[in-house]
């Protein structure tokens, strides 16, 4: 699963805005996330090459091009508006815009197989799509935090402290979505297995 953040910086001029302090009140952060999903296309004439198909069709996933039969990416992008009142610069509007794209496998011969295969070939569609939904649940929660901090964060004396707080903020809250994700990933580990032994004992 891959992750991005671009900052996109907007200073306001002082002139511009009224000469009294932001409440935090004023401030606005709003969170946009889009959802897609993108298909990889395999073929298996016997239920029990699902597994060992899709991993042969299935897209590079992570810095490490590793193969995955599922995947959840997201990427997001923080855009700021700045005010400076008072000799103070604080945020005035903040825009986190997420991206979730969800890359799923999709059986090319299904017209070819039998009913039982396809039964069961759902049943596996089923549990890859169940468990990239929740890591995409995991990643909007990842916007909310981002939105609540980011509501709490404080005027610095020059925006470029400002950023650094964001940054920093960022940072903490990236890592963290990663330690969620990995452990969500941990807890289902025994489940993958014994399906994945089910399917090639099939």
């Amino acid at each position: 699963m891959l992750s991005g953040t671009v900052f996109s910086l907007v200073l306001l001029l002082s002139l511009l805005i009224p000469q009294t302090a932001l409440s935090q009140s004023d401030k606005s952060v709003e969170v946009q996330i889009k959802t897609s999903t993108k298909f990889y296309d395999f073929r298996a004439y016997r239920f029990r090459d699902v597994l060992r198909q899709m991993l042969l069709a299935a897209p590079a996933a992570g810095a490490f091009g590793r193969k995955v039969w599922a995947q959840a990416q997201r990427k997001y992008d923080i855009k700021l508006e700045y005010s400076q009142t008072g000799g103070k610069c604080s945020i005035r509007n903040a825009i986190i815009a997420m991206e979730i794209t969800y890359i799923l496998p999709r059986l090319e011969n299904e017209n070819e197989i039998s009913s039982e295969f396809k039964q069961k070939w759902a049943h596996v569609y089923r549990i890859l799509r169940h468990h990239e939904l929740a890591h995409g649940r995991n990643y909007a929660q990842l916007a909310e935090r981002l939105k609540i901090e980011l509501a709490k964060l404080g005027p610095h004396d020059d925006c470029k402290l400002v950023k650094n707080a964001v940054d920093e903020l960022d940072s903490r809250l990236h890592h963290q979505d990663l330690e969620i994700n990995r452990r969500f990933e941990f807890d289902q580990r025994k489940r993958f297995k014994r399906i994945q032994r089910l399917i090639e004992q099939s």
